[in-house]
């Protein structure tokens, strides 16, 4: 059972595992000769939502978390006021979420350039200035 208040309480517990498993399957399948891939979320951050809710990761999952290597990440932060369709638990989460997606890819070692929440075409311009400067 889980307790009231929870975010996300329907959940599968075994949900990150899932989607972490179909996130390492698409990063396999990218081409070797590839220069320049973008993904949604990176391998770590599984393992940042593993530490923040209630979907456990076994060891070799972690593991298989911290393992892929990205060159630079990025995280586009939430709407100021907050999003209006969570919970007070749901909005507490993405607080947390947050803050330990920052601690999990400074672990690792990867930059993680935080992009403010603005119109789709400024945070694409922000993102792209930033890859093109990086070569």
């Amino acid at each position: 059972m889980v307790p009231r208040g929870t975010p996300f309480p329907t959940d599968d517990p075994g949900f990150e595992a899932k989607a972490l498993c179909l996130h390492l399957a698409r990063e396999a399948a990218v081409p070797s000769l590839a220069r320049r891939v973008f993904f949604d979320r990176g391998a770590l951050d599984h393992l940042a939502y593993a530490r923040s809710g209630h979907w456990e990761l076994t060891p070799a999952e972690i593991r298989s978390c911290t393992r892929p290597r990205y060159d630079l990440a990025f995280l586009i932060e939430p709407p100021p006021a907050g999003i209006p369709t969570l919970s007070h638990a749901e909005a507490a989460f993405v607080g947390q979420l947050v803050a330990q997606i920052e601690i999990v890819y400074a672990e690792a070692g990867i930059p993680l350039i935080r992009v403010p929440y603005r119109p789709c075409d400024e945070r694409a311009r922000l993102i792209l200035h930033q890859v093109t400067d990086r070569g």
